[in-house]
């Protein structure tokens, strides 16, 4: 992960780029949770003195192992870098048991960049909405990036829509997102 990431440092370095996302991973079946945390805030931590050099900041996805906030927070803060953050992907916290203001209480202090969707459960699994047609609370997502004045990136992942054209999608998400934005 931190060789592969430190390449991944000096290309965005090189693109005028910002900020990188790494996933933790999956937590293995032979280890604790508080192991594997350590041992990825120690992963974190490495590539934050790495990025810094470089003005990049590293965000660790709320994904994986660490849907939860809860859980992104603590590794984030164990790694205790100030170019350690959050990549928060306002979906799984939700799809993973934390209400969008229990998550959210969890990141803030590190949130650097945010993937906006939506998702809706169909016959008991998580499924690809549009934004608005699912059951994620995004505007209530944006009104709480607001109270900390986030002035990052709300980036849209188009998973899931493979019958769209892209051009159309595209033009989709952003007609609903100067709605959720007031724009």
């Amino acid at each position: 992960m931190v060789e592969q990431a430190k390449a991944e440092i000096e290309l965005a370095a090189d693109l005028d780029c910002n900020r990188i996302r790494v996933f933790g991973g999956s937590l293995p079946r032979e280890i604790s949770r508080e192991d594997f945390h350590r041992y990825i805030a120690d992963c974190l931590r490495q590539l934050g003195e790495f990025a810094e050099h470089h003005n990049v900041f590293v965000c660790l996805e709320t994904h994986d192992a660490f849907c939860q906030g809860k859980h992104a927070a603590e590794v984030v803060k164990l790694a205790n870098h100030p170019n350690v953050g959050i990549l928060w992907d306002i979906r799984h916290p939700l799809t993973h048991g934390e209400t969008m203001s229990e998550a959210f209480e969890h990141v803030k202090p590190f949130v650097k960049h945010c993937h906006i969707g939506d998702r809706k459960q169909v016959d008991g699994k998580w499924q690809f909405a549009h934004i608005g047609d699912g059951e994620v609370p995004v505007g209530e997502a944006i009104q709480l990036l607001r109270t900390i004045n986030f002035n990052g990136f709300l980036s849209f992942e188009a998973e899931g829509f493979g019958d769209i054209e892209p051009d159309t999608l595209l033009k989709e998400y952003a007609q609903r997102m100067k709605r959720l934005l007031g724009s």
